[in-house]
């Protein structure tokens, strides 16, 4: 019964131990929605991918880096289009911006969402991916985006008293939360859709700075597509060579809740019937917001499946250490194992008068074979016998003395008492 009771305290140690290293931490704040085709939050792409799915069109996760485009052998090698968002979780190499361009030159678009008049919650450098296009992207096309900030009132002539300085707080504020904004196309060049006007949200501040082109290195065709109400760009399609790229600002024209708004989804539509040829996927850029189909220790843990699969092996484990019967275990014949000791307390019971004669002879026999068996590394007493039966000499009267004391014929006291100890 102890022994049940320190198994069962050492499994429920142990399970508690388990409990404690693998449990999911319980996080307070509210999941950072993420433009991704597993998303279904405000800035997920989950509604974009199963809508083109309702319409047939082929597209994909893809959740490796970007160079391993110019490795896959189960897509067409042109006309695919690729969806990419900025600012991203994981910051695009030098390397993968070079693979990028090389997958372009080969026939493909790449379709940028750029949070530039957002400021979303991911974004740690709170630039909405203007910096990652300028630094990795455009000088490798001869283009600059630049950004101006509107000229606001000056300091001078600034009034410092109070109430000002509350105004232009609130002001301040203001600017930096989005509204509501209308696009319209600047090109026919999707007149046969008829798209009006498109909607999506902008904060007033981030609208201050006009993002432009300036050509440094040749002349590389540029198209706006897309202009707010005042007239300042928002989209634009470059061509160069057989690449195309269309840099959106408005990311969120696209996701799950602009989608279904305005002419979006006409618009989006009207892109992809120039962009895509029928062979063509639109692939969604997982890979930077964590959906790896690589080994990732935290999609790992925060697996479900995990903690599920562990519970029941404790469970298992647990019933099995309670429910654990001797007469569960096979049979087998307890082999007892002599040592001095044993041999010890065999003399004493004889002294004492609580062993025979016989019993005694038996046991020190046995000892004898079993410390020849353990010096001479046999497996079994009987080969221990064996060998004492090739090393006798004469007449053998000591090895016939071992096998009538063995066959319970004689014992060794009165033996011991007619002829010499052969020990």
């Amino acid at each position: 019964m102890k022994d049940r009771l320190v198994t069962l305290v050492s499994v429920l140690a142990a399970l508690l131990v388990v409990l404690l290293l693998f449990a999911p931490r319980t996080h307070t704040e509210k999941p950072i929605s993420l433009p991704t085709s597993e998303d279904s939050g405000n800035h997920g792409l989950k509604g974009l991918k199963a809508w083109l799915q309702r319409e047939q069109v082929p597209v994909l996760s893809w959740r490796k880096p970007l160079p391993s485009l110019l490795r896959q052998a189960q897509l067409a090698e042109n006309g695919h289009v690729l969806l990419l968002s900025m600012p991203s979780l994981e910051k695009i190499q030098h390397h993968e911006w070079l693979a990028l361009k090389l997958w372009l030159e080969q026939g493909n678009t790449a379709i940028m969402l750029v949070s530039a008049f957002q400021q979303p919650e991911w974004d740690e450098q709170q630039d909405g991916g203007l910096e990652q296009l300028k630094h990795f992207f455009f000088k490798r096309y001869g283009l600059t985006l630049d950004t101006e900030e509107l000229t606001g009132e000056d300091s001078s002539s600034q009034d410092d008293s109070l109430s000002a300085s509350v105004n232009r707080l609130q002001e301040n504020i203001h600017a930096q939360i989005p509204v509501l904004k209308t696009l319209t196309p600047d090109t026919t060049l999707f007149s046969p859709y008829k798209v009006k006007t498109l909607t999506t949200l902008a904060a007033p501040g981030l609208l201050a700075k006009k993002p432009d082109f300036s050509r440094t290195d040749g002349p590389i065709p540029v198209v706006t597509l897309l202009r707010f109400d005042d007239d300042q760009p928002a989209a634009w399609l470059i061509a160069h060579n057989n690449s195309r790229i269309v840099i959106l600002l408005a990311a969120d024209l696209f996701n799950n809740t602009r989608l279904a708004s305005s002419d979006n989804a006409l618009w989006f539509s009207s892109l992809l019937s120039h962009l895509r040829n029928e062979s063509g996927t639109v692939i969604f850029d997982d890979y930077p917001f964590g959906l790896h189909d690589l080994y990732s220790s935290e999609q790992f843990f925060s697996d479900p499946r995990l903690y599920q699969t562990l519970t029941c092996i404790l469970l298992l484990w647990l019933s099995y250490a309670l429910g654990y019967s001797n007469r569960l275990a096979p049979v087998r014949e307890k082999n007892a194992r002599l040592t001095a000791l044993s041999v010890v307390d065999v003399m004493a019971g004889f002294f004492a008068r609580r062993v025979d004669a016989q019993q005694l002879s038996k046991a020190l026999i046995s000892h004898l074979l079993s410390t020849i068996a353990k010096r001479r590394h046999f497996a079994t007493e009987a080969l221990a016998l064996d060998w004492l039966s090739q090393i006798q000499r004469g007449e053998n009267k000591e090895l016939h003395v071992i096998h009538q004391v063995l066959a319970g014929q004689k014992n060794l006291i009165n033996t011991f008492s007619q002829s010499d100890c052969f020990f």
